[in-house]
């Protein structure tokens, strides 16, 4: 779940936007840029950046699954071969090392 954000600074002007934007600027993105990856992407990336993010870090399907006004909820998925074959789906871009926090949840 993200920070629903449009891909321009431009669409992203509005009320809500901007306490995203402030938010982003004092807390996401100096977490992000003490980390190894330090993309500080903070919490207007927007679906666009969030999906070439995702793809770079070896998922091979990226969706918007729902969205409200305030959040969107983006799937991400990919193979991990195992021995017994399992696939994990990925949920939120911080599954990406150093993004931030994550969840990921085994599917059998």
């Amino acid at each position: 779940m993200e920070p629903f954000a449009h891909d321009t600074l431009e669409q992203n002007l509005n009320p809500v936007s901007r306490i995203y934007f402030s938010f982003s600027a004092t807390v996401c993105a100096p977490s992000s840029l003490s980390q190894e990856v330090g993309l500080a992407l903070g919490a207007q990336a927007g679906e666009e950046k969030l999906r070439e993010v995702v793809t770079a870090g070896g998922f091979t399907q990226f969706r918007r699954a729902a969205e409200t006004p305030f959040n969107l909820v983006l799937e991400a998925r990919r193979s991990i071969s195992s021995g017994r074959g399992r696939l994990f789906e990925c949920f939120n871009r911080s599954c990406l090392r150093g993004v931030g926090m994550g969840r990921m949840k085994l599917i059998s």
